[in-house]
């Protein structure tokens, strides 16, 4: 039901909305080196919203971070795979122990 009332609204409007977000919150890359806890970054190869380059740019900058990349995903993991995200997401959290 969100997906369908989502796709009333006009793209450029959703863009206008989320470049006005990121805009607002600001450039932290600088930061991301400064992360110590564990970082699980799932990326989906097919993500209209991130390159590939941009889950390389964290996975570079953010010490010990753990890559998994969905094949014939999008941005939203956990809709388009949730029991390979949840199952993922376990394992990392599990392994955080050892």
């Amino acid at each position: 039901r969100m997906v369908q009332e989502s796709l009333k609204v006009p793209a450029r409007v959703w863009r206008a909305v989320f470049e006005s977000r990121w805009n607002r919150e600001g450039e932290y890359s600088a930061e991301l080196g400064r992360i110590k806890a564990p970082t699980l970054i799932g990326w989906g190869d097919q993500d209209r919203r991130y390159p590939r380059s941009e889950e390389e740019r964290l996975v570079a900058a953010i010490p010990g971070a753990w890559p998994v990349v969905y094949a014939g995903a999008g941005h939203l993991l956990h809709w388009a795979e949730p029991a390979r995200f949840a199952a993922d997401l376990v394992t990392f959290v599990e392994g955080l122990g050892h």
